[in-house]
C-alpha cells in the first residue's frame, strides 16, 4: 500500500488516498512538478530538455 496526499503549497494539506502498490492509477513523478512556485520551477527547468521531467529523488517504484 502507498498513501498519497494531493496538495500544493497554495492549497495546503489536501485529501489523502491509499492505493495498492501495483495500481495503474499512479505514475512516478518528480515532486518539484507539483510546486506552486513558478519562478523557482522556471529556473530549474531552464537547462532541461523540453517536456522531460527528471526522476524523483527517492524513487521507490521497484520496492
Amino acid at each position: 500500500m502507498v498513501t498519497v496526499r494531493f496538495e500544493t503549497r497554495r492549497s495546503g494539506p489536501g485529501p489523502a488516498r491509499t492505493f495498492p502498490i501495483d495500481t495503474g492509477d499512479l505514475a512516478v513523478a518528480n515532486p518539484v512538478d507539483s510546486l506552486d512556485w513558478p519562478d523557482y520551477v522556471s529556473r530549474l527547468r531552464a537547462d532541461e530538455p523540453i517536456g522531460v521531467s527528471p526522476p524523483a529523488v527517492d524513487d521507490v517504484g521497484d520496492r
